[in-house]
């Protein structure tokens, strides 16, 4: 959060609190990196189902309203800017989050981040990777593991739309594969759809990874100033050098120009994985609740476009077809393969498959939970042994489940129809626009 902060992206900032050795209680369970002191935790000592103690971080409160709740008919439908003012966002946290940072502090010798908390006035990047070790997990929710769900596909009773997730879990599986015959994913396709797949085949493979906050879903983006997002963003970001902002992109003077009105929330997926995947989870989600694959199209056209100009202000000389530099040759490739520089052709193109792949995950992962909640409440009810029937009991439990389910069944349905209308947008080819906007 300090390093999303400190770049002039608003966020939660963690209050500062007396120093608490993570050895002290924990061992340093999450690698080297745990066994400094932490100025951000707090122990409470407090009942719980365990030992009572509790480690909390206290951040600070942002107002505004969720990109979720933004879409749908005016007046609630965000401004022009919006959506490209998220993916503006999206690119310049992820390259806050690829490099260390040096801070350049401001004529009067203080430091000031641009969103007013303590930070840099200047947050540029070196070229030394932030590579913590904590990043380096196993995480469920990490797009990379979205096979990892296909056991749940026996969950979905609908027919169509198991076949619809079963066949965009195989092109992604093809994706990650560095060979011609991919991995297969429940039962094996037709031969004319393992053709058609063939196009998939590697797209993932060797692409830029670093950590990413994984998680850019519409209840994790706020909208906080309705001025910033009644207008569009414009590509005229005061630069210095070029070639010296190639290396070195200035975030906050990018962020504070693109970014302003939007927030970002919820650290706890952040991951080490492949850089593309934090645009496609902000367009898997940004794209819901739209009436016709056609405007499902413009807004993720939408946010594609401000991540495409928030990366030619960070990295305005032109690059080649595997994101690096033209102008400074060895470093800017050696830069871009590391995870940083401008976003590749590569990467462009994986990123339909992605989108699709992460809607498939979000919707096996809450058919999965449902199930888990139904069981739950199954076992419950046959527990009680209070003497009424077990009808009695099902129907006693029935309002329990509901509410449980109520959060699941919200974000599932939306999950489903966008699937549905990025398969209809890509077999009429349309997807391809998101391409050229990201490369052009």
């Amino acid at each position: 959060m300090d390093r999303i902060a400190k770049a002039g992206i608003n966020c939660p900032v963690p209050f500062r609190v007396q120093p608490l050795s993570w050895t002290s209680y924990l061992g340093a369970p999450y690698g080297s990196d745990a066994t400094e002191a932490s100025d951000t935790v707090l122990r409470v000592d407090k009942a719980n189902d365990g030992d009572g103690v509790n480690f909390v971080r206290v951040v600070t409160f942002l107002p505004g309203t969720v990109l979720a709740e933004c879409a749908g008919e005016p007046p609630a439908v965000p401004g022009l800017g919006a959506l490209r003012r998220v993916g503006a966002a999206v690119a310049c946290a992820g390259a806050a989050l690829h490099r260390d940072s040096s801070h350049c502090s401001s004529s009067n010798g203080d430091s000031v981040c641009s969103n007013g908390s303590e930070g840099a006035s200047s947050f540029a990047l070196v070229h030394a990777p932030w590579n913590p070790a904590a990043a380096k997990r196993h995480l469920a929710w990490d797009l990379g593991n979205a096979l990892g769900c296909e056991s749940d596909l026996k969950l979905v009773e609908n027919l169509a739309q198991r076949e619809l997730v079963q066949k965009w879990l195989r092109r992604f599986s093809r994706a990650l594969q560095p060979d011609e015959t991919g991995a297969t994913v429940g039962v094996a396709g037709s031969s004319a759809e393992n053709k058609a797949d063939d196009t998939f085949t590697g797209l993932l493979v060797g692409l830029p990874e670093q950590v990413i906050h994984g998680d850019l879903n519409d209840y994790n983006v706020l909208l906080t100033d309705e001025a910033a997002l009644s207008s569009d963003i414009v590509d005229d970001i005061p630069t210095t050098d070029t070639t010296e902002r190639a290396t070195s992109p200035d975030v906050c003077a990018v962020a504070r120009r693109l970014c302003s009105g939007v927030s970002v929330l919820d650290f706890g997926d952040m991951v080490w994985s492949k850089r593309i995947y934090d645009l496609a989870i902000a367009v898997a989600y940004a794209s819901q609740r739209r009436a016709t694959a056609i405007d499902a199209l413009s807004a993720a056209l939408d946010v594609i476009q401000g991540y495409a100009t928030a990366q030619r202000a960070l990295y305005p000389t032109p690059c080649n077809s595997n994101g690096s530099s033209t102008s400074n040759g060895a470093h800017e490739d050696s830069l871009s393969t590391r995870g940083g520089g401008k976003l590749s052709q590569a990467e462009a193109l994986a990123l339909p498959v992605c989108v699709a792949a992460r809607l498939c995950q979000s919707v096996l992962t809450s058919a999965a939970t449902l199930a888990e909640i139904h069981a739950s409440a199954m076992e419950s009810v046959d527990s009680q042994g209070n003497g009424t029937t077990t009808e009695e009991r099902i129907s006693a439990k029935k309002a329990e489940l509901e509410s449980r389910a109520a959060y699941v069944a919200l974000s599932a349905a939306p999950g489903w129809e966008l699937l549905q209308q990025w398969d209809e947008l890509h077999d009429s080819g349309r997807l391809g626009v998101l391409v050229k906007g990201l490369v052009e």
